[in-house]
């Protein structure tokens, strides 16, 4: 199986992906964290000049300025210069404070003003650093006598200015000369909503709560504060001593929200209000306002009205839905409006063709007093789709057909059926009998690819695999420039197709692939729950392979506590399966799933091929699971997991299932096939060097669980010298997956893969930690020279030179 399935007869008849289903754009664009840092370089007297703090209302401008005076020790106190609309009348009026010792009589002469401002700035030390907000409201000769000061380095300036607002030309000028900088400020991305949801609450919380309420305050940072407020006072959250989550999706409005809306409409006339209130609950302008298109104009420059389609809407939904609360009503629900694009129509037609008991073994909606079988769920809904009669060639039909093949194929992997999966397969290729690929739209055909990418993998056809996977991901994943942020946006057609692209990566260990894919889903690229669940449950896993198991539960444990609350059964399946795998639950706590999912080979299939994989990487399946799982996989068609759990028995001292580990590569040149297979020559040989070599490169591959083995089996026949071989590629493997996140807890891990000893895990920890060899042989009671030797024999079985490589092995290199 597999042999059929060449790229090349996918790809010649594929046009690629459109743009309106996945675009990628570069932005010159720093995140908060940034921001932050260079207005505390500011506060610092680092940086000269000034800034131009550049985003829409909502974007927390000016609480990003505050927090960097407040935890500054500088001593310095801003003065904050504000328009207003009387003083935009006034000469210098947004400045009068600043004035007060200067007669009335120089306040006509620039000159005299200039003067009297450099005299009171020329005694401030550290230099002053003046904040100027509503820019806009500020009368021409106060921006004149501002720029004079940062010009001759009297002051530094912060300008937090709306996007809509036009600089006043002498400002201008000082941005480009460069003397100031502007700072483009975007909305929050998800991750940095999940940040400061956690620092308000004090707890940790998953992408996934985040996600309702990022979404819910369409990433406008003060709306996010404000929700957050009411949530607490509503006691909304359900709270462990370390994690919080929502204990519902529908969330409170409160005093702290309607306090924000209220100043953002307080200044708009009656016509604009009545906009808003109209659109609020009907998502149409009101019929009084004639539909004044000066007021409309007005609030779509405030981003406080959108449209979509025929409808009107407020782009912000805890603005809309504390206006139609003002009124008693419920809002208008934009999201429910029907889309005209061929992605959302597709997607529709898939959902409404899938059988009803099928959709809701997708959704997980299952009894929660009874598990049924999935499998027999999934056996019912395709023999309603075998004996379906044969639809007519017209091209409706043959549409609807095409996407019900595409419906059973997602079910049939889920469920691994691999072998009807190919039927399914061969009878959607190009050119073939029934033409069904010629008659998929777009959003089809690339949920298809990625489909077949999946499958393909996972019957060990990596090299197609691959060819699909990165045609598919041509050109829309890329790097940014180190100041530019690169914003992805993925329409919700896509949504399946991501899922099935980051098992497809997961299982090739692409990593930075799969990485990327991961990523874009963590910055809220898509509005899909099920595929952040998804998402967030592959990260941890990918943090958990790197070693990092302290971050991975910091992910897992949030993101179930989440899913305990308002998810289904089917996510709170995939995330046990992943705290099981990598072992990130306390089998202590309350929360901790039931180990026994784990000796059910129908729950690997129910799950998924991509978390047993991450099971095998990780080094988490139980001795006793193998047999039983490998046999399993191997009767599914799942030739990856069973040629892997195959190696793991061999490895063990099963030594006669050689044969049926070189059976399962047949036909197969990818490197990890040549590897299996020389693995298992060496071992019919006893040939020790041959052994080595291969499980090398096995695990420099990703299969880390291959470098730890007791004293039997083939570990058993290797010296030495070649267990720490497969040290050193177990440390190279650590060390190159992802050196970024790794954390103080790395080293632990890596020091059980590396057959160290209890005293030399000691001595490594203390040295990675920054002590001396000195200050170790002192705590250990030990001569200096023992510390040395020690630490010669960790640098030989981690493959490293020097105490800096030991420091990044142990996640604390460059703190």
């Amino acid at each position: 199986m597999g042999g059929f399935v060449v790229s090349t007869m996918w790809l010649d008849h594929w046009d690629g992906l459109r743009q309106d289903c996945w675009r990628s754009e570069s932005q010159i664009h720093l995140f908060r964290a940034d921001v932050q840092d260079r207005l505390r370089g500011m506060v610092q007297e680092r940086m000269p000049g000034g800034f131009v703090l550049r985003g829409a209302q909502g974007t927390g401008k000016r609480e990003l300025v505050r927090a960097a005076f407040e935890h500054a020790d500088s001593g310095i106190a801003p003065v904050w210069v504000s328009g207003s609309r009387y003083g935009s009348e006034k000469s210098y009026g947004a400045i009068q404070f600043l004035l007060t010792g200067l007669p009335d009589a120089q306040l006509n002469s620039p000159l005299a003003v200039f003067g009297h401002l450099k005299s009171h700035f020329e005694l401030c030390a550290p230099k002053a650093v003046v904040i100027v907000e509503h820019l806009g409201l500020i009368d021409p000769l106060t921006t004149a006598v501002l720029s004079q000061l940062v010009s001759n380095g009297l002051v530094r300036l912060i300008l937090l200015e709306e996007v809509i607002d036009e600089m006043p030309q002498d400002l201008a000028v000082l941005v480009r000369m460069g003397t100031i900088e502007m700072i483009h400020l975007d909305s929050l991305t998800l991750k940095e909503a999940r940040t400061e949801i956690s620092l308000m609450l004090g707890l940790g919380v998953s992408y996934l709560t985040s996600f309702h309420l990022w979404r819910y305050c369409a990433g406008s940072s003060e709306v996010l504060r404000a929700v957050v407020s009411d949530c607490q006072n509503a006691q909304a959250f359900e709270s462990t001593d370390r994690f919080a989550a929502l204990k519902q999706r529908a969330l409170p409005i409160g005093l702290h929200t309607e306090h924000y809306v209220q100043s953002r409409i307080q200044q708009l006339s009656s016509d604009q209000r009545a906009i808003l209130d109209s659109v609020a609950i009907r998502g149409e302008l009101a019929e009084s306002t004639g539909t004044s298109s000066q007021a409309v104009d007005f609030l779509v420059s405030r981003e406080l009205l959108d449209r979509q389609g025929k409808k009107w809407s407020i782009p912000n939904p805890a603005i809309a839905h504390t206006i139609a609360s003002w009124q008693g009503l419920p809002a208008f629900n934009a999201t429910e409006l029907p889309e005209d694009g061929p992605c959302q129509q597709a997607v529709a037609q898939r959902e409404r063709l899938l059988p009803e008991h099928a959709i809701k073994f997708q959704n997980g909606q299952d009894s929660q007093n009874a598990a049924p079988s999935c499998t027999g769920q999934t056996t019912e809904a395709f023999e309603v789709f075998s004996v379906r009669p044969e639809l007519e060639p017209a091209t409706e039909h043959k549409a609807e057909q095409g996407n019900e093949h595409l419906i059973m194929l997602e079910l049939l992997l889920e469920e691994s059926r691999m072998h009807e999966a190919e039927k399914v397969i061969i009878e959607l290729r190009p050119n073939g009998r029934k033409r069904l690929w010629e008659d998929l739209d777009h959003c089809q055909q690339h949920l298809a690819l990625a489909l077949i990418a999946l499958y393909s993998v996972r019957v060990n056809d990596q090299d197609t695999a691959r060819a699909l996977v990165g045609a598919i991901l041509a050109d829309v994943v890329h790097e940014a420039q180190s100041h530019q942020a690169v914003r992805y946006t993925i329409r919700w057609c896509m949504g399946r197709t991501v899922r099935a692209l980051i098992s497809a990566c997961l299982a090739l260990r692409d990593w930075g692939q799969c990485r990327n894919l991961i990523q874009m889903v963590l910055d809220g690229a898509v509005d899909d729950h099920r595929l952040l669940t998804f998402a967030e449950t592959a990260h941890a896993l990918l943090l958990a392979i790197a070693g990092n198991e302290a971050k991975a539960r910091d992910i897992g444990q949030p993101l179930r506590l989440q899913l305990a609350q308002t998810g289904t059964i089917a996510d709170l399946r995939l995330v046990d399966a992943m705290i099981n795998g990598v072992a990130l639950a306390d089998n202590e706590s309350a929360d901790a799933p039931n180990p026994a999912m784990d000796t059910s080979t129908n729950s690997c299939g129910r799950i998924g091929i991509d978390m047993c994989v991450g099971q095998l990487l990780s080094n988490r399946v139980h001795s006793r699971m193998v047999s039983e799982l490998s046999q399993w996989a191997e009767t599914r068609g799942e030739k990856l997991l069973a040629s892997l759990l195959l190696a793991q028995q061999i490895c063990q001292g099963d030594f006669h299932l050689t044969s049926r580990l070189v059976a399962l590569q047949h036909g197969f040149e990818h490197p990890m096939a040549n590897s299996l297979r020389m693995l298992a020559l060496g071992v019919d040989n006893a040939d020790t060097t041959a052994i080595t070599a291969q499980l090398g490169r096995l695990i420099e591959l990703g299969f880390v669980s291959l470098a730890l083995g007791a004293e039997a089996g083939v570990y058993g026949m290797l010296n030495a010298g070649q267990m720490r071989q497969l040290a050193r590629s177990a440390g190279s493997f650590l060390a190159k997956i992802q050196p970024s996140s790794a954390g103080s807890d790395t080293f632990a891990s890596l020091a059980s893969l590396t057959v160290l000893t209890e005293r030399e895990k000691v001595v490594a920890s203390a040295a990675a930690m920054g002590l001396s060899n000195q200050e170790i042989a002192k705590q250990a009671s030990v001569s200096v020279r023992t510390v040395e030797g020690h630490l010669y024999q960790v640098y030989s079985k981690l493959g490293i030179s020097k105490r800096a490589d030991l420091k990044l092995h142990a996640g604390v290199g460059g703190k």
